[in-house]
């Protein structure tokens, strides 16, 4: 009897451990700010795209501030103020509407659902300040 529940007990350690190291990130849902030095990738391409108020189309260059963005770009100090300026722009075009219920057990006063499409896939997340 004791055998059993010694392994039962290291069994659910076990999954405890498994499930904490297969588990997303909290961090891994967020959204990353456009600093200097940050390399767009292809998913940020239809993010830029909706920011920009343009297709959401195939993502191969999206034309910003003053020039074309593409992705594996190294974003240098004047691009990254400008996209930074026009994502706060959209932000307060688009204001999202107050939720309720779960907002006050989020902490949060605001939420946004945003969603893109790039090429065939298509991506979303939440947004909540």
């Amino acid at each position: 009897m004791k055998k059993n529940k010694l392994l039962f007990i290291l069994a659910m350690a076990l999954c405890m451990i498994a499930g904490k190291s297969f588990a997303q990130d909290k961090k891994e849902a967020e959204i990353k700010s456009f600093e200097a030095g940050r390399v767009i990738t292809k998913d940020d391409m239809g993010f830029l795209s909706m920011i920009n108020g343009k297709s959401r189309g195939d993502g191969k260059a999206v034309e910003i501030c003053n020039g074309k963005v593409t992705p594996g770009q190294k974003l240098n100090e004047a691009d990254a103020k400008c996209i930074a300026g026009k994502i706060n722009a959209y932000y307060a075009a688009h204001k999202p509407e107050k939720t309720r219920g779960k907002t006050k057990s989020r902490g949060t006063s605001y939420c946004e659902y945003v969603w893109w499409c790039s090429g065939d896939y298509c991506y979303w997340y939440w947004y909540c300040y």
